[in-house]
């Protein structure tokens, strides 16, 4: 899998929330609104969710570790060029 786009929202107003990305992978899928966040300062990242009854469920993300990594690497790296 290759994260063959990303596309940056930020918001500028130094709270946790940086702001939000969407990511192409392989010129074939498009996942819109994972969320970006600095808490402390580490930056993490947090995929779309839904609330379904009393909980807050993911509609998608990464089975491993890897490919979890891999489209950090690339929404952090996007965030530090715009």
């Amino acid at each position: 899998m290759k994260v063959t786009d990303v596309k940056i929202f930020k918001r500028e107003d130094g709270e946790a929330f940086l702001g939000s990305a969407s990511v192409v992978l392989d010129d074939d899928f498009v996942i819109y609104g994972i969320r970006v966040y600095d808490k402390g300062g580490k930056r993490y990242i947090l995929f779309p969710s839904r609330k379904v009854k009393d909980k807050w469920v993911n509609i998608c993300h990464p089975i491993n570790k890897e490919c979890r990594e891999k489209i950090e690497e690339a929404i952090f790296k996007a965030f530090d060029e715009e």
